[in-house]
């Protein structure tokens, strides 16, 4: 969709000729993330060399990029350490950068350990449902400024299996963990 925001963007200076190709096929399919993401964003060799050297990236970057940018708060960012479309590292440094430049605005880190992209919505439910009424109710946040909690699951990370189309669930003993397969 870059073309709506950059009429003379031409897509084959940034993605490979095979990934034109696939990128074609996805729009035939009307494939949804789970299908792009195995097509194209898993793969190491899916943008040019030369990709990040042109204005149209410099400039997407500083229109799209949510961080890093003064914001009215307060703000509850939810994060998996495990996520494959959002890279936790990424994320992380955002986050930090945007709490070095603005200290006074309430920003919350929630970061759930052992999940990925839809599974840390999931862990995390009750507390951000909670997070949220409180703000419709005009309730405070708890502690001001740059605030970063870590909800760690019943399991060790490494008894999960991380694949991008599954929710990581348990029941009962770490023996009996399962996935629940969404499908792509």
């Amino acid at each position: 969709m870059l073309h709506t925001i950059f009429p003379g963007f031409d897509l084959a200076d940034w993605l490979t000729p095979i990934d034109l190709a696939r990128t074609k096929l996805a729009r035939e399919l009307q494939a949804g993330v789970n299908a792009i993401f195995q097509l194209l964003v898993s793969r190491n060799d899916t943008y040019r060399q030369d990709f990040n050297a042109s204005w149209y990236a410099e400039t997407f970057d500083r229109i799209a990029s949510a961080g890093r940018k003064d914001l009215k708060g307060p703000l509850l960012v939810i994060q998996g350490p495990n996520d494959m479309y959002v890279p936790y590292n990424v994320t992380t440094k955002t986050v930090e950068d945007t709490w070095r430049l603005y200290p006074d605005r309430d920003l919350e880190y929630l970061v759930a350990h052992g999940t990925g992209h839809i599974p840390a919505l999931d862990a995390t439910r009750q507390i951000w449902l909670q997070w949220i009424e409180d703000r419709l109710v005009g309730k405070p946040v708890k502690t001001r400024g740059g605030v970063r909690t870590e909800v760690r699951s019943m399991l060790p990370d490494e008894r999960y299996l991380h694949v991008g189309n599954s929710i990581l669930a348990w029941a009962g003993l770490p023996q009996f963990e399962y996935q629940i397969v969404l499908g792509l």
